[in-house]
C-alpha cells in the first residue's frame, strides 16, 4: 500500500517578486498514510492546487521533500511516477476529436513501450473503468460534445485505467451538479485506489485467488514462518494447475538442498536484521514473514523474531537496540543494493551497530526473500554469509 509524504515544502511562482500578490508555500507538510482518503480545505488562493502540483511533480519545490513510499519522487523517472500516481485536474484536456474510449486508453500509456499497441488486457481495463464511472456504451461517443459532468467522469475513467496506487483529484466536482458531486466522491471512496488488494476486492471482478501462507498473517493468527509454508504452497499450486508430480519433485529437491546446508551449520547463531527499504523507518520482516524462515534455516537469528508481524516497519532505535551482527539487503527496484548499503553506512544513528562497524552485508534478490522456488538458494547464500564456506 502507498504512502505520500510532503515535508516542509517551500515553493513560490516564478517572477512572484514582481507581483503584488506575494503568494508562496512555506514549510507546508502533508502526510497521507496507506489507504487514507484525505481532503485539502481552504479558501481560493490559499495554495491547495500549488501544494498538489508539488505532489504530482508539476512544480518542483525550492526546499523540502516529496516522497512516495519513502522515495524522493524527483529522483525517479517520469515513467516510474506515472505508473503509480494518476491525477484528475479541474480543467479538461483538448480532445482533438478523440472518442471516449481513446481518451480513457491514454491511461495505459505509462505501462507501454514506445511502439506497443493496446492488448486485450488493456481493452478489458478500459471497459472496466468506463463501467465503474457509469459510462458503459459511450466508448465510440466523441469526447468534445459531452457535458461537463460526463467529461469529468471520462477523465476519472482514464485515471482508473492507469491503475494507480494513489489518485490525486484537484477540485474534481467543479463541473458537476450536486447529485453527481456526491456520486463521484462516493465512487472514488468505494474504488479504494491504493487500498487493500484482497480476495474480497477481487471477487466482483471474477478473479479467483490463492493466498500464499505468508499472506494469511494479515488476517489470522499464525505460527512463525517456516519453509514448510513454501513447500505447502507449491504443492497446492501443483494441484490447482494439475502438475502435482512436478510440484512434488521441486519440493523434494528444495528439501534436499536445505538439509545438506543445515548439516554443516555451527551452533552459534549471528544476530540478523533484514533491510528491505525505507529511510525514516525501516521496512523489514517480523517472525511471520518468509525472511524469518530463511534466516532460521541458514543458522541465524532474526533480531525481530519477537515482532508478531510479517512485513512491517520499525524505528531505527529498535535496530540499534538489538544490535545486529549481519544485515541482509533485499535487492529490487530502482534503489540498488549498493545504494541501500551506502545509506545504512551513512546513517549516523547506526554507527554503533556491529554490522555497520564491520560492514557485514548480505544481498539477496526479492524473488529469494519471498515465498517461492528460489528460497533454497536464499538459504545457501545466507548460510555462507553467516558462517563462511
Amino acid at each position: 500500500m502507498t504512502s505520500l509524504n510532503l515535508t516542509n515544502l517551500t515553493w513560490s511562482p516564478m517572477g512572484h517578486g514582481h507581483c503584488h500578490h506575494q503568494f508562496q508555500l512555506r514549510d507546508a507538510s502533508v502526510h497521507v498514510a496507506p489507504g487514507e482518503f484525505v481532503g485539502l480545505i481552504g479558501p481560493n488562493g490559499s495554495g491547495k492546487t500549488s501544494l498538489l502540483r508539488c505532489a504530482w511533480r508539476f512544480s518542483k519545490p525550492e526546499r523540502g521533500e516529496v516522497r512516495l513510499d519513502h522515495r524522493n519522487v524527483w529522483k525517479q523517472s517520469s515513467r516510474w511516477y506515472a505508473q503509480r500516481i494518476a491525477v484528475v485536474l479541474q480543467e479538461f484536456p483538448d480532445a482533438f476529436g478523440l472518442t471516449v474510449e481513446e481518451v480513457v486508453a491514454m491511461g495505459r500509456t505509462p505501462h507501454k513501450g514506445l511502439f506497443d499497441g493496446d492488448t486485450l488486457a488493456d481493452h478489458d481495463l478500459i471497459n472496466l473503468a468506463l463501467e465503474s464511472v457509469g459510462l458503459k456504451g459511450f466508448e465510440n461517443h466523441g469526447f468534445a460534445p459531452l457535458s461537463g459532468g460526463e467529461k469529468q467522469r471520462v477523465i476519472l475513467a482514464r485515471a482508473l485505467a492507469q491503475q494507480p496506487q494513489l489518485l490525486i483529484l484537484d477540485e474534481p466536482t467543479n463541473h458537476l451538479d450536486p447529485r453527481y458531486q456526491l456520486e463521484l466522491l462516493k465512487l472514488v471512496k468505494r474504488l479504494g485506489i491504493g487500498g487493500d488488494l484482497t480476495p474480497q476486492t477481487l471477487q466482483p471482478l471474477g478473479i479467483n485467488v490463492y493466498e500464499l501462507s505468508e499472506s494469511c498473517a494479515f488476517v489470522m493468527k499464525r505460527p512463525p514462518a517456516s519453509l514448510e509454508d513454501t513447500y505447502n504452497d507449491l504443492r497446492n499450486l501443483g494441484k490447482i494447475f494439475d502438475v502435482q508430480d512436478r510440484a512434488n519433485a521441486v519440493v523434494a529437491n528444495m528439501q534436499a538442498q536445505v538439509a545438506d546446508i543445515r548439516k554443516a551449520l555451527p551452533a552459534e547463531k549471528p544476530r540478523v536484521f533484514l533491510y528491505d527499504s525505507g529511510e525514516d523507518r525501516a521496512m523489514t520482516s517480523g517472525r511471520l514473514g518468509m525472511p524469518q524462515a530463511l534466516i532460521d534455516a541458514a543458522g541465524g537469528r532474526n533480531v525481530l523474531e519477537d515482532v508478531d508481524a510479517s512485513w512491517t516497519r520499525v524505528n531505527w532505535e529498535s535496530v540499534v537496540e538489538r544490535n545486529p551482527q549481519v544485515i541482509v539487503i533485499v535487492d529490487y527496484s530502482e534503489v540498488t543494493a549498493e545504494q541501500k548499503i551506502q545509506f545504512l553506512l551513512d546513517n549516523k544513528a547506526l554507527q554503533s551497530v556491529d554490522a555497520i562497524k564491520h560492514q557485514r552485508f548480505i544481498v539477496i534478490p526479492y524473488v529469494q526473500a519471498t515465498p517461492g522456488i528460489d528460497n533454497a538458494l536464499a538459504v545457501a547464500t545466507l548460510a555462507k554469509g553467516f558462517h563462511g564456506e
